[in-house]
């Protein structure tokens, strides 16, 4: 099995995480300016999860609302070729992610998934977090619905 690590990413691997984006059905590719501005508001929550042999192979990037003990998940990306190690690859950003929560009082995640995806989703947050992800409303303008998960971080 392949050990995962997960890190903050940094300006020098966009293209790493552009290249996921690239792989990911339906995702929006962010450009470099979206990943430096991502950095510069919030490193913490700019994630790149890597194999053993140091291949980029899923991130995420979250960032604060301007509600407090809240944050949004724009996207939470997995290379397509590791459809096998998906869930491992999810799960460990995932963890990395609720320490981050845990850290900086972070009550609530939001995000938005179309249908298919938030299934899979629901199941790793569930494993993660230890609690289930809500969708709340169709988004009719983006074709996704809004979802959400409140975390219990004391367990």
């Amino acid at each position: 099995a392949v050990g995962i690590r997960v890190r903050e990413f940094s300006v020098s691997d966009s293209e790493k995480v552009r290249d996921i984006a690239r792989s990911c059905v339906g995702f929006t590719e962010p450009g470099r300016y979206v990943l430096w501005m991502c950095l510069r508001i919030n490193p913490s929550f700019c994630l790149l999860a890597e194999r053993e042999d140091g291949v980029a192979c899923g991130y995420l990037l979250g960032m604060p609302t301007q509600e407090s003990g809240e944050l949004f998940v724009w996207q939470l990306g997995i290379l397509t070729s590791e459809a096998i190690v998906s869930v491992r690859v999810a799960e460990a950003l995932l963890r990395e992610l609720r320490k981050e929560c845990q850290m900086r009082d972070i009550r609530r995640i939001l995000f938005t998934s179309t249908k298919e995806r938030f299934e899979f989703l629901e199941r790793v947050g569930r494993r993660v977090f230890g609690c289930s992800a809500v969708c709340d409303s169709f988004l009719l303008e983006i074709g996704e619905y809004s979802c959400y998960l409140d975390l219990v971080l004391n367990q």
